[in-house]
């Protein structure tokens, strides 16, 4: 059954620009949660202050849709670029995203700004926490079960950058910045998505071990309930070449791989499903669809495994690896890998994914030997944030 909702201007839908600092808040002391971000021209410019900008919720769909299902795109917070491309977009319509959110509390979130003709879209998923009358967001491939505020899944700001035309806001489903301040007649219309293709099942790289020092093993775990950050692309005529990335949806596994201990520089991949879907919208009242771009994204978790080797990255923040112990990285984010999913044949790009070290998805190394080795990380040390690991 089809459903949709209309957006209608100054019907709880208009979020008030708040200063909030850079960033996507992941915990609110006080209010609703704040989406922030900086939206940037084709050529890099930024976007003009009082462009508009809006998040709406996107209703999920089940990996096992046919081609011309239907899905809802419902506004929650709009607003106005500010200095640099700048908006900071508070999300009043909590009901809506709850009501979007998954069994896990995930939501897929996707921010609109336009700026003249130029349209610049952006995914992302976010996990929700109730408290009171409060919520609060986190990135969901982030260690879950540690409910702590330095997180860096909240910390980092959006950048949006145009990647196709729209002849006015309405097109794109966003209320004209006239239609937020005036009392004139409220602007109407629907929006969602239809599914043109289904992609199939992809392979993707959910995580690496670098065990090269003699006697030492590299462990990595997928479990029942991980979570992976999957790369969105779009493109305004659904043609090959033509794809740009604009954010990551994030999708959790129903079932778990143990890919056993590993010597040596190891890849380790499970799969996922995808779609292809046209973006609509249109006014309320009319039974006519008017199509303004295309998105491809992971719709849902197909299992399996796959082991590959993997080549060695440099890493020089070391520490001691004493001999007969095991060492484990179960909270932090792990590495983004560009070139997780290859959909180079169909739509001529990679995309990425990026899994978090939680409870859920654990790497660890054993060194069995006798002698004392090192554990080096790439981007900071392994009690810290080490990136990727390597034994040495």
């Amino acid at each position: 059954m089809q459903k949709f909702c209309a957006i209608v201007a100054g019907a709880g839908l208009v979020a008030t620009l708040v200063s909030a600092g850079p960033g996507v808040a992941n915990a609110v002391e006080e209010g609703p949660p704040v989406i922030s971000g900086a939206a940037t021209r084709a050529d890099g410019a930024p976007f003009s202050a009082g462009a508009s900008v809006g998040v709406f919720a996107v209703e999920r769909d089940d990996r096992a849709t046919s081609i011309g299902s239907e899905v809802r795109s419902v506004p929650v917070a709009a607003g106005t670029v500010g200095s640099g491309g700048r908006f900071d977009l508070r999300i009043d319509d909590v009901a809506t995203v709850e009501e979007f959110a998954d069994a896990n509390g995930v939501v897929d979130l996707e921010v609109r700004a336009l700026d003249g003709a130029e349209f610049a879209p952006f995914a992302l998923s976010r996990k929700l926490t109730r408290s009171g009358d409060a919520l609060s967001f986190a990135d969901p491939s982030v260690d879950a079960e540690r409910n702590v505020k330095t997180r860096d899944a909240g910390s980092e700001s959006i950048a949006m950058r145009a990647t196709g035309t729209a002849v006015s806001s309405a097109e794109v489903g966003m209320q004209p910045t006239s239609a937020r301040t005036s009392s004139a007649t409220p602007f109407t219309q629907v929006c969602g998505e239809t599914k043109t293709k289904n992609l199939g099942v992809r392979r993707v790289l959910v995580g690496a071990t670098y065990a090269l020092a003699s006697y030492t093993n590299g462990r990595f775990v997928y479990k029942n309930g991980a979570s992976s950050n999957l790369g969105v692309v779009y493109s305004a005529n659904a043609k090959k070449g033509s794809w740009s990335k604009a954010g990551t949806v994030s999708r959790s596994s129903d079932a778990g791989v143990d890919y056993g201990n590993r010597y040596g520089g190891t890849a380790y991949y499970t799969y996922f499903t995808y779609g292809q879907y046209a973006q609509w919208c249109r006014p309320v009242g009319s039974t006519k669809n008017s199509v303004y771009n295309h998105v491809v994204r992971a719709t849902g978790y197909a299992g399996g495994s796959q082991v590959a080797s993997a080549p060695v990255p440099t890493a020089t923040k070391c520490t001691n690896f004493s001999n007969n112990t095991t060492i484990t990285r179960s909270s932090t984010s792990s590495n983004t890998w560009e070139q997780a999913v290859n959909f180079i044949g169909p739509l001529g790009v990679t995309l990425t994914a990026k899994t978090g070290w939680s409870s859920n998805a654990a790497m660890s190394y054993t060194n069995k030997s006798g002698s004392t080795k090192r554990v080096c990380g790439t981007k900071g040390y392994w009690g810290g944030t080490p990136e990727r690991a390597v034994t040495k």
